[in-house]
């Protein structure tokens, strides 16, 4: 809902409410959100540009303020007050970079300062000990090596009033760039203060996990590149989107588009797709028979083939059972109640319930069955001729290969899956599994020994 978005009956015209009571008319030329916008043949295009726009964004906030009562001199020196507490009365620092590209494909660089704030009282005693972050900003990023990343984010600290000798922790993307091992950003940043320790962001290094176990394996990279596909085939065609939403017998369902980013989140795809699967092969099977040519008939027909399968059922089932546990542990992650601990603990759950769904593959073998006979699919793998490989004089064996479909997709496809996962969660999650041990006496104070707590609070303390 777009709530700036207003309607004048007199003037029959659309127009922006912020902009109109505090846009800065002096700086922006191009006014017609608050004189009036009537061009309707292009009012979708205009409201894209428009709400992204920098006058739009800072006339939102400016009404935002004069909404709950503030004055802009108030909140100004309201930040004025915060950033005096971190370049004054603050302890333990750590800095937090993301790389991304823009719409414009400019490479922008977003840096948080998080402190630890001690609150005092007269007498110079602590009252309150209190965990701050403040965004400082979009940089355009001077440069695609860990060089020039550090040499961009030492400036941003002289400018900033930062001190590195309080500097204690870095998370940043997973970049080359930013997490080099070598030259990386991190690298050269604890280079400059040993004390500091790295962390990948969780939430992000969950999502690498999934597209590591992924890409390699070429049945699972084509299920998705169908799914897309499938997507795409109804999308682009307001005649046949309109059809299969006819068909539909869920009409608050319906296809939905893959993320390219985020992995753990295509399972809405999967649900969307187990809810209209029955009718998306009706509309398929019409469109093949009657479609309106020959390229339209034979995309469906490839579809239609493709999703009436016994193997895209399974995978239908077991990638939806491993990227709901996948989805549930980072949305956790990315919580505002989530720590160290809880995340170190959660990674651990996640390659547990890993290892449950390869131990009961032959559950979902059966819920594979029931549902292919649900759909009107003949639960049976598809018999595929055995490459034959030659064999010469006098060696010893043959190139062996599993020439049953069952097993090969078995161990081959959702095995090799699974098992790359718990490899990835393992490797990837090992600097975050440091940081929990370093912390274990504060994390796991109830459970562990006074001897433990004595050892932790000494490595901790050095």
């Amino acid at each position: 809902m777009r709530l700036w978005l207003c309607y004048s009956i007199i003037l029959q015209v659309a127009y922006c409410q912020p902009c109109t009571l505090f846009g800065n008319r002096l700086k922006n030329k191009q006014t017609s959100w608050i004189g009036g916008f009537y061009d309707w043949d292009h009012i979708t295009i205009a409201i894209s540009r428009h709400e992204s726009s920098t006058f739009h964004l800072v006339s939102c906030k400016v009404y935002n303020m004069y909404s709950k009562n503030l004055s802009i001199d108030s909140q100004m020196k309201e930040q004025e007050d915060s950033e005096a507490e971190y370049t004054l009365d603050t302890y333990w620092t750590a800095v937090l970079k993301h790389s991304t590209q823009d719409v414009s494909k400019v490479n922008q660089v977003s840096t948080i300062y998080r402190y630890v704030h001690i609150e005092k009282d007269e007498l110079g005693i602590s009252k309150s000990i209190e965990i701050k972050e403040d965004f400082i900003g979009f940089s355009e990023a001077e440069g695609g090596t860990g060089e020039a990343m550090e040499e961009q984010t030492i400036e941003i600290f002289k400018e900033n009033g930062f001190d590195i000798g309080k500097f204690r922790g870095i998370g940043l993307d997973g970049a080359a760039s930013m997490s080099g091992k070598h030259n990386g950003l991190q690298a050269r940043l604890r280079k400059r203060q040993k004390k500091a320790k790295y962390v990948h962001c969780a939430s992000h290094n969950l999502n690498l996990v999934v597209n590591d176990s992924v890409k390699n394996i070429a049945e699972i990279r084509q299920f998705f590149e169908m799914l897309e596909t499938l997507y795409t085939f109804f999308g682009n065609s307001i005649l046949r989107w309109s059809i299969l939403k006819k068909k539909s017998s869920d009409i608050s369902r319906s296809l939905k588009r893959l993320c390219p980013i985020q992995w753990s989140s295509r399972i809405d795809c999967l649900i969307s797709l187990n809810h209209v699967y029955p009718d998306v092969m009706k509309v398929l099977n019409n469109i093949t028979l009657t479609g309106r040519n020959k390229d339209e008939q034979n995309d469906a027909s490839t579809l239609k083939k493709y999703f009436e399968s016994y193997e895209t059922i399974i995978l239908i089932i077991v990638m939806y059972k491993i990227l709901s546990k996948i989805n549930l542990a980072s949305k956790i992650l990315q919580s505002p109640g989530a720590d160290i601990g809880k995340a170190v603990n959660l990674i651990k759950n996640t390659m547990e319930n890993m290892l449950k769904i390869r131990d009961n593959f032959n559950n979902f073998m059966e819920e594979a069955n029931s549902k292919a006979l649900q759909w009107n699919v003949t639960p049976e793998f598809s018999c595929k001729r055995t490459r034959k490989v030659k064999k010469f004089y006098d060696e010893l064996c043959q190139d062996q290969r599993l020439s049953q479909g069952n097993r090969y997709f078995e161990t081959q496809v959702v095995y090799r899956c699974i098992d790359t996962v718990v490899s990835q969660l393992k490797t990837r999650f090992e600097g975050l599994s440091e940081i929990s041990n370093l912390f274990s006496c504060i994390l796991r104070l109830p459970v562990i020994s006074d001897d433990e707590i004595s050892e932790s609070t000494k490595k901790l303390a050095e």
